[in-house]
Formats: structure tokens, sequence, C-alpha cells
């Protein structure tokens, strides 16, 4: 492997977390790959030594991502993978981390891969793609006993124009890279937030709320939060967050009404 280019930031220690995470990560330079755990290489199928000073145009990818975006998913190898910005920089090299997409209990092709895991209008995960991240975090704290916690999110004047993009870009960017975000109805978001406790998820709510007024000030958001017990099952889950959520929007009501 070469040098680790990020030297700057305590190099040795950070490559060495960086070589041992789950995730997929690499260093990029003005579009090329510098670095690349063999994480990343797992991912894209292509030994880490081989990524070097290739631009990230040149990979497999179904689609060329050109520079890649925030929360973009790309196809390659018949993988969804999510990349994420980690806000790393140094001397204009910028680190970024990947992970395979959810996979969906069913026979999608790769072709129609991204169509299905992805609500178009909201630019989140679509409900068959939300109900999978879901179900996976579920199984994960039952067998770990991990903290996780949802949350739905209700908006009003959902059908003004732009107003589900807005909603959900603001949903995307105010949550973690490990979280999911998805549109589960016509007005109704849910975040699936793990390693998260219900102390930790109402901050989260509160920070989207505080920010949502900025961003469409005419949308009413109301929203129900739910942290996960021992013997919960998705749907029990889902219940007590709707049951937060319905006593969200019946207080708002009553505020509106006073």
């Amino acid at each position: 492997m070469s040098d680790f280019p990020l030297s700057g930031l305590n190099g040795p220690k950070f490559e060495a977390l960086l070589r041992g995470l789950p995730l997929g990560a690499i260093v990029l330079d003005d579009g090329r790959i510098k670095w690349a755990n063999r994480a990343f290489g797992r991912l894209v199928s292509i030994d880490p030594e081989v990524l070097l000073e290739q631009s990230i145009e040149s990979l497999p990818f179904a689609h060329s991502p050109g520079e890649l975006q925030e929360g973009e998913q790309l196809e390659i190898g018949g993988r969804v993978l999510w990349c994420w910005d980690s806000g790393v920089r140094n001397d204009g090299q910028a680190l970024w981390l990947f992970s395979e997409a959810p996979r969906l209990e069913s026979t999608v092709t790769p072709m129609h891969a991204r169509a299905t895991t992805i609500d178009r209008e909201s630019g989140s995960l679509a409900r068959a793609a939300i109900s999978q991240a879901l179900h996976q975090e579920v199984a994960r704290s039952r067998r770990y006993g991990n903290p996780l916690c949802v949350a739905c999110v209700q908006c009003s004047h959902i059908n003004e124009p732009g107003a589900v993009g807005t909603i959900g870009r603001l949903l995307r960017e105010r949550t973690r890279w490990a979280d999911a975000v998805g549109r589960w109805g016509p007005g109704r978001f849910l975040l699936v937030l793990p390693e998260t406790t219900f102390d930790a998820a109402t901050k989260v709510v509160a920070d989207i709320l505080a920010n949502a007024g900025g961003e469409q000030p005419s949308i009413r958001i109301a929203t129900g939060v739910a942290e996960w017990r021992k013997g919960d099952d998705e749907s029990l889950l889902l219940d007590r967050a709707n049951m937060a959520l319905e006593k969200d929007l019946k207080f708002d009501s009553d505020s509106t009404d006073g």
C-alpha cells in the first residue's frame, strides 16, 4: 500500500483506524484516488493498489458520478453503494466513505435498483427500502442489544411545489451518515436512527424542527419518537412512534385552535 496521504492528521493512527473500518474509505485529490482501504476494494471488487491514481469517473459504475455528491447512490457490479463526504480535509485532499445500501428482498435488477430504492420526488429512500433498513436495524438490536430509535415525521402543506424535495433534503442533511431517511407516505417520513438513545433522538428531531422554518416556512411538522425495547419487532416500535406522533398532532391542533 502506498504512503497515506492525509499525513497532517496524525497519519499513522488515522490510517490504522481507516484500514480497519468496515466502511469503504478513499482519499481523493482533484478527483483522483490517492488512497483506498480494503473495504472499498471489496465493495468495487478491485484491489486497492490498482485503484491508486485512477479517477473516480474511471471506475465501472453504472452511471458516471462525475463529482461525488453527499448521500449519492452509485451502482457497481450489481451493488448499490451510498457515499458520504466525511468532512475531513487536508491540503486539498478529501476523505469519502462508502457502504452498501440495504438489499431489497426482491428480484430487483441492477438497472432498476436505484428507481426501486429511492423515492424520486423526495430523494430519500422509498418505503420498501426504509422498511428493509428498519428490519435490519431491529434485528441487530435484538441480537446485540444496541440502542435504536425511529422517528415519524408528518408534514402539512406537502403538496406545495418542491416541498417534498425540500423536506427530504432537510432530513438527510440534519441526520448522520449512519441514519436512514425514507418516505413512508405522501406527507410522512421515517427516520431510522441506529446507536441512538431516546434523548439523543429527541435532540435530532429538535434540530430538524429548528431548521424547518427557514427551508419551507409554510410547512408545519409534527414528530413522534420511539426507542427500541427488548422484545420489540418493527411493528411494536412503529406503533409507539405513531402513537407519539398522534399526540404531537393533537397538541399542535389544540394549540392552533386555542
